[in-house]
C-alpha cells in the first residue's frame, strides 16, 4: 500500500458523509463537531487561513485553524483542524471536516492507538514509513516499521477502502 499524505488528506476532503461514525479524538467529531465547539473546548486558535479547496468540480472556501506551541492540547506539539463540509444537508462551512494531529513522544505509541481505536484495518508502508489506516476514518503515520511513536495522525470521515493488493 502506498498512501502519501497529500492523497490521504484528500481522500479525507471527500464532502459526502457517510453513516458511520468518523474517528474522533478530544470531542473532536469530523462532520459533526462546529467551529464554536472548538473555539469553547480550545479556545482561539493560534492561527487561521482561509483556503479553497476543490472536490467533485466545485470550489469552497474553507477555513484552517492551527493550535501549537502553548496553545496546543497537552500531549500535542500542532493540531490543524481543516472545517468546510458537504453532504446531503449542502455545504456547512462552519462544520469540522478533518484534522491532523502531531503527538508528542509516548502519547499515542502503537499501543494507546490499538486500545483506543482497536486494530488497524490496514497497514502498509509508504516510502519507507509505515501507515496505518482505519476505515473510521483515522490513519496514522510512522517515521519507520521499527517506530512506536506516530509523527502524524488524521482524522476524518468514514472512508471505503479499497481491496488488498
Amino acid at each position: 500500500m502506498s498512501v502519501r499524505p497529500l492523497i490521504a488528506l484528500g481522500a479525507l476532503l471527500v464532502l459526502a458523509a457517510l453513516p458511520a461514525a468518523a474517528a474522533d479524538w478530544d470531542q473532536l467529531v469530523p462532520a459533526t463537531t462546529t467551529q464554536p465547539q472548538v473555539r469553547e473546548r480550545f479556545g482561539a486558535p493560534t492561527r487561521t487561513e482561509v483556503v479553497k479547496v476543490q472536490a467533485k468540480g466545485e470550489t469552497f472556501d474553507t477555513d484552517r485553524w492551527t493550535y501549537e506551541g502553548a496553545k496546543a492540547p497537552p500531549g500535542v506539539t500542532r493540531l490543524v483542524l481543516e472545517f468546510g463540509f458537504k453532504d446531503d444537508r449542502g455545504y456547512r462551512r462552519e462544520v469540522l471536516r478533518a484534522f491532523t494531529m502531531e503527538p508528542k513522544a509516548g502519547v499515542f505509541h502503537k499501543g494507546i492507538l490499538a486500545k483506543g481505536w482497536g486494530d488497524p484495518d490496514r497497514v502498509g508502508l509508504d516510502g519507507g514509513r509505515e501507515v496505518f489506516v482505519w476505515a473510521s476514518g483515522l490513519i496514522a503515520y510512522f517515521d519507520t516499521p521499527e517506530d512506536i511513536d506516530p509523527r502524524l495522525l488524521l482524522f476524518g470521515v468514514p472512508q471505503p477502502l479499497p481491496p488488498p493488493r
